[in-house]
């Protein structure tokens, strides 16, 4: 079943990059190739952490294995796209999916309601 939010209220969101190699490796874990955005049931990206981002700066790590790196989001409910001259909207009221990417790794999504 997926979790429910009341329409207007914030969705926490939360993506996790983990090395499940052998052997250690190098990943950029700054801001700009992570990436936790929202898309509605079209497909459509209705909101990204990438949207206005400014922080460009390379976070090179490296990650032994089994090591993990976090990035937590908070989607206000607010379509705005991926980028940042779509005028903002409350989302409405359905099925979102909220996916993740660590530069071209691309996360399984994880569906969600808002009603």
């Amino acid at each position: 079943r997926s979790q429910t939010y009341a329409l207007g209220s914030p969705v926490t969101i939360q993506m996790r990059i983990e090395n499940k190699g052998t052997v250690p490796c190098k990943r950029d874990v700054g801001a700009l190739p992570n990436e936790i955005y929202v898309t509605d049931p079209s497909g459509l990206v209705v909101w990204s952490s990438d949207a206005c981002q400014t922080d460009a700066k390379p976070q090179i790590v490296v990650m032994k294995p089994g090591a993990a790196f976090g990035n937590t989001q908070v989607w206000n409910g607010m379509n705005s796209g991926r980028d940042c001259t779509s005028a903002a909207a409350d989302a409405a009221a359905g099925e979102y999916t909220a996916m993740g990417r660590n530069d071209t790794v691309e996360a399984n999504g994880v569906s969600f309601v808002i009603q």
